[in-house]
């Protein structure tokens, strides 16, 4: 089964932009009507117990929330037996923060009211699936970590209890498996600690630099087996979306709970891996962005809502070391940041060891167990070092986040709107689109949605 919607520029088509919520704001007749017609009737043809799974707002920008908004008003109009079908949501959320209930409403829409609610557990209410080999895991870490990975996942996917799965996400390039979204969104999303651990390690150690932007790659063909040796008797549909991060804006000034608009350039529905083969391909032409030449500085600005870690902001390293000049200044403006990871483990993990190099990693694992235990958060330190290449100054609000906490994990910090009217010199920010350049400073507004990297690179 495979669908695709490939946006028309002569579509009415507003952006998926602030207000209350992105199931109010975004706008397409053609993109909905192909829901009704060719992915919604598919989903619900067979089932008498639909799971849901879609990101949680540090993807908001997916459509998801206006996907799983659409599908509970399109099955409100439908026949008995339709209506009938008893609909789950339960968001990917890996090792995130669970989202509030104001947060999955905003998020997901007023459809939840009537919905079961579920909520991932990295470390409970797993069911053990099986175990993988990977012998990378061993040679690249010098034998420390075991090559064996045992793949634990929530419970809901494995018990029969769910006739139907649809996973809802979308493609853009990714610092782990290459892009987003596919099987990464059920066995990372919905995994336990060592599958989620050793995969973000293999990753790191492998470099993002070898991985961002590219789909065939060591990681991503792991949670693909694991996938297919675990998952593939059950009936999952994916639905995969590609933005673009240069939909023209008139947003207000930094800072504010406004949120950022986005064009929807495509979508892939279906059950086989062309759809997501198809997704990569739309992805790596609209989301991944070629300077010629590097800058000496970049200003970058995440949503107010999704992004409050520098588990999450960090992204902006992974987006846009590539086209940074040896000594350059990465600002990020996160005036929202109120932690570094997004539990209070790997928060203190963070605090306790700072982000450094692979090497140095390994060595504090060989004398920590608290890190060796927690593979994910040992590979975020390895992902967050810079070697000294380029400067992170992150502009945050001393309200809400000690500045201290961050310098002590390596990265300088300045008051948000020393940081803002530096900026405001630089670029008009009154209106403008999601990317601006000017000569060797660049300005973007959630660098999480692509990847920039020079032409020669």
């Amino acid at each position: 089964m495979f669908s695709q919607f490939i946006h028309s520029s002569s579509s009415d088509t507003k952006p998926v932009s602030s207000a209350k919520r992105d199931t109010q704001n975004f706008q397409d007749i053609q993109f909905q009507d192909w829901l009704h017609k060719a992915v919604f009737p598919e989903v619900f043809s067979k089932t008498k117990k639909l799971l849901l799974i879609p990101p949680d707002l540090s993807r908001k920008s997916s459509l998801a929330g206006y996907v799983v908004a659409e599908l509970f008003r399109w099955q409100k109009n439908q026949t008995k037996a339709l209506r009938a079908v008893s609909v789950a949501l339960l968001p990917a959320i890996g090792t995130h923060k669970p989202m509030t209930y104001p947060e999955l409403l905003s998020l997901y829409g007023e459809g939840i009211a009537d919905t079961r609610l579920l909520c991932h557990d990295y470390k409970h209410g797993l069911v053990k699936a099986g175990s993988l080999k990977e012998p990378a895991l061993a040679e690249l870490s010098q034998g420390m970590i075991s090559d064996t990975v045992d793949i634990w996942l929530a419970e809901v996917l494995l018990n029969g209890e769910f006739d139907t799965i649809f996973s809802i996400g979308q493609v853009m390039p990714h610092e782990i498996t290459g892009f987003s979204n596919y099987t990464k969104n059920i066995m990372i999303g919905l995994g336990g600690n060592d599958i989620i651990g050793k995969t973000h390690m293999l990753g790191a150690l492998l470099g993002m630099n070898s991985l961002l932007g590219k789909k065939e790659n060591l990681v991503r063909c792991f949670i693909d087996k694991a996938f297919k040796n675990f998952m593939a008797s059950k009936s999952v549909f994916f639905l995969h979306t590609v933005l673009s991060p240069h939909f023209p804006d008139a947003l207000g000034g930094l800072g504010s709970e406004k949120e950022h608009a986005y064009g929807l350039e495509g979508a892939f529905f279906g059950n086989e891996a062309k759809v997501f083969d198809a997704a990569c391909r739309l992805s790596g032409q609209k989301n991944i962005i070629e300077l010629d030449s590097k800058v000496q500085e970049a200003f970058v600005e995440f949503p107010a809502t999704g992004f409050r870690s520098t588990w999450l902001c960090n992204k902006a390293i992974y987006r846009l070391q590539q086209v940074m000049q040896k000594g350059a200044t990465l600002y990020i403006l996160a005036p929202f940041l109120r932690s570094l990871g997004e539990t209070e483990e790997i928060d203190e993990l963070i605090q306790r060891y700072g982000y450094a190099s692979a090497k140095k990693v390994l060595a504090m694992m060989n004398e920590h167990a608290d890190l060796r235990k927690n593979l994910a958060a040992a590979a975020h330190l390895i992902h967050g070092d810079v070697a000294q290449a380029f400067k992170i100054v992150y502009a945050v609000d001393e309200k809400r986040i000690n500045p201290a906490k961050i310098e002590n994990a390596g990265y300088k910090t300045s008051p948000f709107a020393e940081v803002y009217a530096k900026l405001s010199k630089t670029f008009k920010l009154a209106e403008g689109s999601l990317a601006s350049q000017q000569g060797l400073s660049i300005w973007i507004r959630n660098p999480a949605i692509a990847f920039w990297k020079t032409k020669k690179s």
